[in-house]
């Protein structure tokens, strides 16, 4: 099968672009022909396909690299043109969408459909019905949008980090736009949802449930090797930004002695929690900054938990499922996703989100019964296997692409065409 997958970023920088390379690197293995549509950069994996993405706006001045930005938030000319020229020059027999928002935009979606491709989409925040992504307005959990209300982002200024105005108004647009001008949420024949929670959000603001399947994420557990047995620290590693609510966590080491915690990662507020911890004048937490590769899962695995402390509605963690694969137990506050994840005492413990107290409660649970953290890893590690390995994503992924293109080929409903295939080829 020929599959195109389409995401604003070629390379691995967040969750979403290691599902997105991931996924590709599956499809390849499983005898698949990838063909990614993408923004060039300079941090880009090599691909024979790089001809056909964007232009990388960093070679532009201010004036062109503004208004170009504005085009692609709303409706890109150039990414419609160029990907209908490799459609037609690559004929791909469906369409995997993940994220592609305010970099290559939905003008992408007529000429896929007019092309007679099927369009499936990884949902990895909730972008489809919320303006700014995360529902989060100013910090806390916000669904005013519902029932596409996208006013409110601008009246409450949803706009992340700045809370501006102007960059509101554009999320607003766009979200009226996407909704009611371009028709997203129509043209695309299903979504997956790779959280319950997720799913049961996007029902709830209402996207069909006929059109939203639930497929966790997975990893590569074979490239994860577990410990369980640990040395005596904390670990938290992701993005450093307000949502995951690592002031929460230096907070709630304030009254916690004897361990350490190490926060792996970089992101906005990097210097605003360096500044908390002086402030609050906490000596056993470390910024190791950055980390990658064999020396991440090294502190990980060697931890005696990882933490995520999140406000916001995580979606489907993938720092939860890579603690597990390493034989790492996991504290995760008890919204969005998580619980998902996490079974209390079985694998890891929750706390309620935002909650100094009880995140220090579930810390001190575990350092004060460390004979149980052993059993909890091997239980993590297990977990993983039985539910976030490659084969089982693949097997769900590859029965949804064939039920998509065989609807294709046979609707009298639908455009579409063999392009000089046997239609009746079982992939």
């Amino acid at each position: 099968m020929r599959v195109l997958t389409i995401h604003n970023y070629h390379y691995i920088g967040g969750g979403a672009d290691y599902i997105y390379i991931t996924t590709n690197e599956l499809l390849k293995k499983k005898g698949h022909e990838v063909i990614p549509f993408s923004v060039d950069s300079k941090r880009n994996i090599e691909t024979i396909y790089s001809g056909y993405f964007l232009s990388d706006l960093d070679n532009d001045n201010l004036i062109i690299k503004g208004i170009k930005r504005i085009e692609r938030t709303f409706y890109s000319l150039e990414a419609k043109k160029k990907i209908e020229r490799l459609i037609n020059e690559c004929s791909p027999d469906i369409a995997h969408l993940h994220n592609i928002y305010g970099r290559i935009s939905s003008s992408i979606l007529d000429v896929i459909r007019r092309k007679g491709i099927p369009i499936i989409q990884t949902l990895h925040d909730y972008k489809l019905i919320c303006p700014v992504s995360s529902l989060l307005s100013r910090g806390k959990i916000c669904e005013g949008c519902k029932s596409t209300r996208y006013y409110n982002c601008l009246l409450k200024r949803c706009s992340p980090f700045t809370n501006s105005l102007l960059k509101s108004a554009i999320h607003m647009v766009e979200g009226y736009l996407n909704r009611y001008i371009l028709h997203h949420e129509d043209k695309v024949e299903c979504f997956i949802s790779p959280s319950r929670f997720l799913k049961e959000k996007m029902i709830e603001f209402g996207l069909s449930e006929e059109k939203i399947v639930h497929i966790p994420n997975f990893i590569y557990i074979n490239k994860y090797k577990p410990n369980f047995y640990f040395d005596n620290y904390l670990v938290y590693f992701g993005r450093l930004s307000y949502e995951k609510g690592i002031d929460i966590l230096i907070k709630a080491m304030k009254g916690i002695s004897g361990i350490d915690l190490l926060i792996v990662g970089n992101g906005p507020n990097y210097r605003d929690y360096i500044k908390l911890i002086q402030d609050m004048g906490i000596k056993n937490i470390r910024f190791l900054g950055y980390r990658g590769g064999d020396e991440l899962h090294g502190l990980v695995r060697n931890a005696l938990c990882s933490i995520m402390p999140s406000r916001w509605y995580e979606n489907n963690p993938l720092s939860i499922i890579e603690s597990f694969a390493l034989g790492t137990p996991a504290i995760g506050t008890d919204i969005g996703g998580i619980p998902e994840l996490i079974n209390e005492w079985e694998d890891g413990l929750l706390c309620e989100p935002c909650s100094i107290e009880d995140l220090r409660d579930k810390i001190n649970d575990l350092i004060n019964n460390k004979g149980k953290i052993k059993g909890m890893g091997e239980n993590a590690r297990k977990k993983v296997e039985e539910r976030y390995s490659p084969s089982i994503f693949y097997e769900r992924l590859i029965r949804l692409y064939d039920k998509l293109t065989n609807n294709y080929r046979f609707s009298d409903n639908k455009l579409h065409k063999d392009r000089g295939r046997n239609p009746s080829k079982a992939y």
